[in-house]
This record gives structure tokens, C-alpha cells and sequence, in this order.
């Protein structure tokens, strides 16, 4: 079993920059019911801002989202996430620090996202890196949503077993059932139906 200290987003956020240099980033694994448990926020939004920013001479993407569903936490129209990773100061050739595991999203893009307490930066970090962010793919032809989670450079280690798993092979889900799952864990009312 990993550590207790190794389970929280600062943690986690160390352990990433520490194998910056690395193609995966190890962590452990989460099923959905220690993702809503873990998580202080859950919500479905569309990333509206992705901006660039420097903390102690380290390169952060700062991501905003507008929210549609508070599937846990205190309801708000928007949410924010300060993740490392981005274009490098110092770099002339416009050089870019990436982390395995860490989730990107590009403006326009929906997703549910579970998000830990605020960090020393003041930010929530996505549980689990990339596990705690699951994006919304909409296929316009069939009207069919569904979610598929972040799992690009993670390696996942189940606590519970002798092997480890990479995070290849996720499938997908339906997205009303998703969110349905979430709001049964979380204890969270079905919103009412949108008029048409």
C-alpha cells in the first residue's frame, strides 16, 4: 500500500515534478466510489480560460471552468484548477515542462472534474491527476454523450494487489449513467429536467 503521504494532491503534485523526465507518472489507483469519497468538489463544466502563469520561477497552467453541475461542494458558476506544466521562462526556444499524468484542457472542451482541497497555492488539484478528470465526448450523429477518463501518462499501482496496471484500455461510459453513479455516491439530488 502506497504511503498515506503519497495520497494527497501535494503529494501527488511533488511526486509528478520529481519524474518530470519520465514517459508515466506513478499513482494510485482510484475507483469511482474513492473519487467521489476523496474529492472536496465534483463538477461538469466547459474549460472557458487556459492561461499561462510562473510560481517560484516554475511554469502553471491556471484552467477556468463555467460550470453547469455541482455533483458535490458548495454550488458555483465557476471553478479553477492551477496545474504544473506550461511554456518555461527562461526558455528562448520556447521549451514547455510537461508531467506525466497531468491532465490539459484545451478552451471549449467539457469534462467532470473531482477536485481535491486547495493547495499552498490556493488551487485544487484534480484527484489522482488525470483519474479525477473524465472529459465529455459528444457524437453529434447519434446525440450519444459519454465520458472517457484521462489516464495518458499515468501508471496506476492498485494498493490491494501485487501487480501494477498501466492506464491503457479505459472505456468509455455512458454519460447520464456516469453522472448518475456520481450523484448516487455523492449523495447528490438528480437535477430536474431542462425545459425544451
Amino acid at each position: 500500500m502506497l504511503p498515506s503521504r503519497l495520497r494527497s494532491a501535494p503529494a501527488l503534485a511533488a511526486l509528478a515534478m520529481t519524474v518530470a523526465t519520465a514517459q508515466a507518472t506513478t499513482v494510485e489507483r482510484l475507483s469511482l466510489p474513492e473519487l467521489v469519497g476523496r474529492a472536496q468538489s465534483i463538477f461538469v463544466g466547459t474549460c472557458t480560460a487556459v492561461a499561462e502563469q510562473t510560481i517560484d520561477g516554475k511554469p502553471y497552467q491556471l484552467y477556468c471552468f463555467r460550470v453547469a453541475e455541482t455533483l458535490k461542494g458548495a454550488p458555483a458558476a465557476l471553478a479553477r484548477c492551477h496545474l504544473p506544466g506550461g511554456r518555461l521562462a527562461d526558455s528562448r526556444a520556447g521549451a514547455r515542462a510537461t508531467y506525466g499524468g497531468m491532465p490539459r484542457f484545451a478552451v471549449g472542451e467539457e469534462a467532470v472534474v473531482f477536485l481535491s482541497r486547495p493547495d499552498a497555492t490556493g488551487y485544487p488539484w484534480p484527484m489522482g491527476l488525470g483519474q479525477g478528470c473524465f472529459r465529455i465526448l459528444r457524437d453529434p450523429e447519434s446525440g450519444i454523450s459519454r465520458v472517457r477518463q484521462l489516464l495518458d501518462g499515468l501508471h496506476l499501482v492498485d494498493p490491494n494487489a501485487a501487480k501494477t496496471a498501466g492506464a491503457a484500455g479505459q472505456p468509455s461510459a455512458a454519460l447520464d449513467d456516469f453522472l448518475q453513479a456520481v450523484r448516487t455516491l455523492a449523495g447528490s439530488p438528480t437535477p430536474a429536467p431542462r425545459a425544451r
